[in-house]
């Protein structure tokens, strides 16, 4: 497992630009130059988790069919949480996460924005996913351990796949 022991190490794992502003911050004192010479390009905030869909969407070179394929989703419900008509469940972003191959600290800026925690890696089930995504496993893969380990799956789609009761 790769341990971080300085920035360095952090960087290495980082888009391009993010290495960039962590230069920038690292050998410039004055916050408030930094601020004012990047004041367009640092005015996003608040972002959107569809903004945050986005931006690992394009970096990541992912396809919507792709993510729903492998988690077992309609095209059209993952193309609704892409687009922000949908709050994703906190398992159905994990299940996101693994599929598109994020690195950790990217699956956490989209737990993040979602509004939930970050995984947990005391938590036996939560260490293996974390594991499973910091070594670009695939769901079935986690899920495989999960299953060895008597642990719940990772199944985002399980309550939409339950049949409506009859009406009456």
């Amino acid at each position: 497992m790769k341990r971080f022991k300085n920035l360095k190490d952090i960087k290495e794992t980082m888009p391009r630009k993010e290495k960039i502003v962590l230069d920038v911050f690292e050998y410039t004192p004055n916050v408030e130059w930094i601020l004012d010479t990047n004041q367009g390009k640092m005015d996003r905030q608040p972002i959107s988790l569809r903004e945050v869909f986005k931006d690992l969407k394009d970096q990541h070179k992912t396809k919507l069919l792709g993510i729903a394929e492998e988690i077992g989703c309609s095209d059209g419900l993952v193309y609704k949480i892409f687009q922000g008509k949908r709050k994703p469940s906190r398992e159905m972003l994990i299940a996101i996460a693994v599929a598109m191959r994020l690195k950790l600290w990217e699956t956490w800026t989209l737990l993040h924005y979602a509004n939930y925690r970050a995984l947990y890696v005391l938590n036996l089930r939560e260490a293996v996913i974390a594991h499973g995504i910091m070594h670009g496993k695939s769901l079935g893969e986690i899920n495989k351990i999960l299953a060895k380990r008597k642990q719940s799956l990772i199944i985002p789609c399980a309550h939409l796949d339950r049949k409506k009761s009859p009406a009456r």
